[in-house]
């Protein structure tokens, strides 16, 4: 165990390659070297919190911020690059991002705005609401999980662990 003076740890996630990256309240990005100790730091230039994130290629990623959801680009620059704020989503904490295992898109889970997925051409969105703000069990989401039966978990805090069946 190797200790630092990051600030605390809030995802993890592989991309593409197979790289383990991590994020970190305000401090952006960053990938363990698998050969040298140590990490590669990708700063976020909008200098926001990233509550999670999900690879969607090899140089760009979703980002979960605590105004909403942004497609990035990591390529090409020593910091992240925000090129799309996804503004279907409600500008509020992000607390998941889950790829489908079946299909195209993502689930995004809000802190208390509801559930989404997010389907992805190029740089067009579409969002789609799952479940909406106004369902009282879907208030303090923590984390979403989608099973192998395609059913999604919802862990909250106020309501413990849900399942939706698709």
């Amino acid at each position: 165990s190797e200790g630092n003076d990051l600030s605390p740890v809030t995802h993890f996630a592989r991309d593409p390659k197979g790289q383990i990256w991590f994020s970190t309240y305000g401090e952006g990005l960053f990938m363990l070297n698998a050969h040298d100790p140590g990490f590669k730091s990708k700063p976020f230039s909008e200098h926001q919190v990233i509550h999670t994130f999900e690879f969607v290629n090899d140089h760009e990623v979703l980002l979960g911020t605590g105004t909403g959801l942004m497609l990035c680009n990591l390529s090409g620059s020593d910091t992240i690059i925000s090129t799309t704020r996804i503004r279907n989503i409600p500008e509020t904490k992000i607390t998941g991002i889950q790829k489908k295992k079946k299909g195209p898109g993502y689930y995004i889970s809000t802190e208390n705005e509801g559930l989404f997925l997010v389907t992805l051409n190029k740089h067009n969105f579409q969002v789609t609401g799952i479940i909406p703000a106004s369902d009282k069990h879907f208030v303090g989401v923590q984390q979403i999980l989608e099973d192998s039966q395609s059913d999604l978990w919802i862990a909250t805090m106020g309501y413990g662990l849900i399942r939706i069946k698709f």
